[in-house]
């Protein structure tokens, strides 16, 4: 791949000097290639292609992830077109002093916050995260043994959809449903917290470090697009079936809509 190629002759030689200066420091800088020479085994610590690689799995792993879930967005937004006008009232009056997006303004956007959370709640890119591999056995508080070599993993998309924790009306979409009566997100029902019951950016120190630019991003393309356009499916057409792909679910890149550009 090109940009592989691109990035390979950027970072190749930052690399080499990191693994030369490796030797002679007490502790890494807390950075992306100190993190992977701390974590790798073997070959793999002074083997520059391989460094070179993770970081481009890193770098680009959650892209697909955002075109996925902003697509998703755009279908539920097509099936509810009832909600766009909130939004738009919302995100126009976030912008009212000026159309440059900042993250002060995106701050204001709990509605947006809320209907890209619900879209993710329900139509996540995986029915499972966190998975691990136990490299020993492990015991729990229960006493419940993980034999040494098992896979575990956390059923997300579970949890998602259990009545139990998002109440009766777990399965139907809400697009407010983090929006409190005062018309704010609390912090904690924010996307990008981890202090929900949802787990679909991990726990602790296994939380996804990518989150908050990866919300950013798509909260300003959401709000772009919100802001400049309206949108709904064909006539005599439902919403597009999300495509199972093993443990992952991709939203239907097939979908037809209409979309038009709102007229001040």
């Amino acid at each position: 791949m090109a940009a592989r190629r691109k990035l390979a002759e950027k970072i190749a030689p930052i690399v080499k000097e990191r693994l030369l200066q490796d030797r002679a420091l007490e502790q890494r800088p807390h950075d992306m290639i100190g993190y992977q020479l701390q974590h790798s085994a073997g070959w793999r610590t002074t083997d520059v292609d391989f460094q070179v690689g993770q970081i481009f799995d890193n770098v680009f792993a959650g892209d697909n992830q955002i075109v996925n879930a902003l697509l998703q967005c755009v279908y539920d937004l097509a099936s509810l077109p009832e909600c766009q006008q909130l939004m738009r009232d919302e995100v126009c009056n976030a912008l009212s002093q000026s159309e440059t997006i900042t993250l002060e303004s995106l701050s204001r956007m709990p509605r947006v916050d809320s209907f890209m959370k619900e879209v993710v709640r329900l139509r996540p890119g995986t029915l499972i995260v966190m998975a691990r591999k136990a490299l020993c056995d492990v015991k729990l508080s229960d006493g419940l043994v993980i034999p040494r070599g098992v896979t575990v993993a956390m059923p997300s998309f579970a949890i998602n959809h259990d009545p139990a924790v998002y109440g009766e009306d777990a399965a139907s979409f809400k697009p407010f449903r983090f929006v409190a009566s005062d018309n704010n997100t609390p912090s904690s029902a924010a996307f990008e917290s981890i202090s929900g019951p949802g787990l679909d950016f991990g726990r602790g120190k296994a939380s996804c470090p990518g989150r908050y630019i990866a919300l950013w991003t798509m909260k300003v393309v959401l709000a772009r697009f919100i802001f400049h356009y309206e949108v709904k499916l064909k006539p005599g057409t439902s919403r597009p079936e999300d495509i199972a792909a093993g443990v992952h679910r991709i939203a239907d890149l097939a979908g037809d809509m209409l979309i038009r550009k709102v007229v001040a």
